[in-house]
C-alpha cells in the first residue's frame, strides 16, 4: 500500500486527528528531543488501524521514528492535494 492509498483511506476525524498529532509532535520536538506522548499514541492507534498486520512497537526508538516519518508523508501529502485542489477552482 502506498501512501496515496493510505490518504484515500484514513478520511474525517482520523484524519483531522493525524494532521494534529504529527503538528503537535512538529512543534514539541523543536524544544525536546523526543516525541510527544499523546501525539505519538495517536499516530501508533491510526498505524494499527490502517496496517493490523505491520506491528511497531513503542519502546522502540526506530519504530517511533519510521511513524512519524510515515504520517509526516501522509500529511504532506494530504496539503499537497489540498493547494491542487484550491488552485482549480
Amino acid at each position: 500500500m502506498n501512501i496515496s492509498e493510505v490518504c484515500e483511506i484514513v478520511k474525517g476525524d482520523d484524519k483531522k486527528r493525524i494532521i494534529s498529532a504529527v503538528e503537535t509532535n512538529r512543534k514539541y520536538m523543536k524544544n525536546y528531543p523526543k516525541h510527544n506522548l499523546e501525539a505519538l499514541n495517536a499516530m501508533f492507534r491510526e498505524w494499527s488501524n490502517v496496517f493490523p498486520s505491520q506491528k511497531q512497537d513503542m519502546n522502540c526508538s526506530s519504530c517511533r521514528n519510521a511513524v512519524y516519518k510515515f504520517w509526516t508523508l501522509v500529511v504532506e501529502e494530504w496539503k499537497a492535494s489540498e493547494i491542487v485542489v484550491k488552485s482549480k477552482i
